[in-house]
């Protein structure tokens, strides 16, 4: 029985869903297998993954991170630690930048998520604009 628990456990954190972290809760992604609908409407589609989320709103992810870092804290020391490239900074403290290893990003996206000097960490979303 202990077996088939352990097996259990096992094959569901081999497949489970990426996620990140808003005001400290889990919000689950899930992926889009067939995605040519959008591939038309995307000019880097090969680069861009697409999930949908809790909502049924369709999102698309690629290598980069919006990062919003406290006051005190420098972003150098974010970017060296994680091997990131700083792309731009938006507005004070909030950064684009970007990942080496877009299989990372998650990983990546949730451990800054909990440095000390982050007050968010989030993928830069890519939304389809539709016309009213």
């Amino acid at each position: 029985m202990k077996y088939i628990i352990l097996l259990s456990i096992l094959i569901n954190s081999l497949y489970a869903n990426p996620y990140y972290y808003v005001n400290n809760k889990k919000v689950y992604l899930y992926k889009i297998e067939n995605k040519d609908h959008l591939i038309r409407n995307t000019i880097q589609n090969n680069s861009i993954v697409y999930y949908k989320t809790k909502n049924n709103n369709t999102v698309g992810i690629n290598n980069k991170i919006l990062i919003k870092i406290k006051n005190n804290c420098n972003i150098e020391q974010l970017l060296l630690k994680y091997n990131l490239i700083l792309i731009k900074e938006i507005i004070k403290n909030i950064y684009l930048i970007q990942i080496n290893n877009k299989s990372d990003i998650f990983k990546i996206m949730n451990n800054l998520y909990f440095e000390k000097c982050t007050k968010y960490a989030h993928p830069n979303f890519i939304r389809k604009i539709y016309k009213r």
